[in-house]
C-alpha cells in the first residue's frame, strides 16, 4: 500500500480536487480513489476557505468507502466545541468574537443545511486523534509520547462525542493531552512580547520546533516562524519543561498545523510537516511507500 498524506485543506474544495486528480485519483461512483493507494488527511479540513461543506463531504465519502483515513485537527475540535452545549446549556467553546471569526466561513457554507451540518459534526466527532501504523505515525500537531499513551489507555484514539465533551473540562488531564496532540506545545515569550498568529490574534506564547532539542537554544533558534522578531538570547525554560525531541531512530512522523513559511522541506529525515503557507494556503502531500528515511522528492505542494 502507498499512502498519500495530505496536509491542512481548510475548506479549499477546488484545490483539493485538483490535488487528488494530480495524484492520479479517479472518481468511482462519485468517490475519489486510486488502486493500491490510501489517502490520509492530517486534519483541519474546515475553516478559512469558502467550501468546508464540500471538503468534508468529499473526504467523508472517501473514508467511508475505504479509500482514505482522516484524523482530527484543532479546527475540527474547535468547531465541535463551538456548536455543542454542556449539561448547563452553555457552549463548550465560548462564542467570543475571535471564535466566531474562526468558524464564520464554515458556518456560511452550511447555511440552510442544518441536517448536513449535524451529520458532518457527528462524523467529525468520531475522527481519531492520531494514526499509529507499523511503518509511520501521524498526528495533527505534536507526537507527545505521554499524551499519546494517556489518550490511548483511557479513551482510545477516537474520543467520540462523550470523550470530546470530557476533554473540554478545563484543567483535566484529558484536556491537556488532547490539546497537546492537536495544537502542540508553546513557550512563553520574554517580557511583554507578543506575536500575531495567522488569524491576526496577539499571542504571548510561541509555537516552537518541539521535534528538535530545545535546551540551551535561543528564542530565534527554536521559533517555528517570525524568529527574526525574537531576541537572540537563551530561552528561560520552566522547571518542568519536557524536551520532546523526536529522535532520528523513531519511525517517520507526519503532522500539519504550523503554517510553515518558505518552500516545503523535510524537518528531519523522519519528520515531515504538511502545512505550509505563502500568502495563501498550499496543500502539501507526501507520497509514502514505507521508506525509513523520508525523501524530499516525495514531498509535493499545490497552490
Amino acid at each position: 500500500m502507498t499512502y498519500d498524506l495530505i496536509g491542512d485543506v481548510h475548506g479549499q474544495f477546488l484545490k483539493l480536487k485538483n490535488v487528488l486528480e494530480h495524484l492520479g485519483y479517479k472518481k468511482k461512483k462519485g468517490i475519489y480513489y486510486k488502486k493500491n493507494h490510501l489517502a490520509i488527511f492530517i486534519g483541519d479540513l474546515v475553516d478559512r476557505g469558502d467550501n468546508t461543506l464540500e471538503v468534508v463531504e468529499l473526504v467523508k465519502n472517501m473514508v467511508e468507502a475505504g479509500y482514505a483515513e482522516a484524523i482530527m485537527g484543532n479546527h475540527e475540535y474547535n468547531l465541535f466545541g463551538y456548536l455543542t452545549k454542556d449539561s448547563k446549556n452553555k457552549f463548550l467553546r465560548t462564542h467570543s468574537s475571535k471564535n466566531r471569526n474562526q468558524v464564520s466561513k464554515t458556518l456560511l457554507s452550511y447555511k440552510n443545511k442544518d441536517q448536513i451540518l449535524q451529520d458532518h459534526l457527528k462524523w467529525i466527532s468520531n475522527l481519531p486523534l492520531y494514526i499509529n501504523k507499523p511503518g509511520f505515525r501521524a498526528v495533527h500537531a505534536c507526537w507527545d509520547k505521554k499524551a499519546y499513551k494517556f489518550v490511548k489507555n483511557n479513551v482510545g484514539s477516537v474520543l467520540s462525542e462523550k470523550g470530546l465533551r470530557a476533554s473540554y473540562v478545563c484543567g483535566s488531564e484529558l484536556e491537556n493531552a488532547v490539546k497537546l496532540l492537536l495544537t502542540g506545545p508553546e513557550l512563553e515569550l520574554p517580557g511583554k512580547m507578543s506575536q500575531k498568529d495567522k488569524d491576526g490574534q496577539s499571542r504571548s506564547a510561541m509555537r516552537y520546533a518541539w521535534w528538535n532539542k530545545v535546551k540551551g537554544k535561543t528564542y530565534q533558534e527554536v521559533a517555528i516562524k517570525d524568529s527574526e522578531s525574537l531576541p537572540d538570547i537563551k530561552i528561560d525554560l520552566p522547571k518542568d519543561f519536557n524536551n520532546l525531541n523526536y529522535s532520528a531512530k523513531r519511525k517517520p512522523l507526519f503532522f500539519g498545523h504550523y503554517s510553515m513559511k518558505g518552500m516545503p522541506e523535510l524537518l528531519k529525515p523522519n519528520v515531515c510537516c504538511l502545512d505550509w503557507v505563502v500568502k495563501i494556503n498550499r496543500i502539501a502531500v507526501y507520497r509514502f511507500s514505507g521508506e525509513e528515511t523520508l525523501d524530499t522528492k516525495n514531498l509535493k505542494w499545490f497552490y
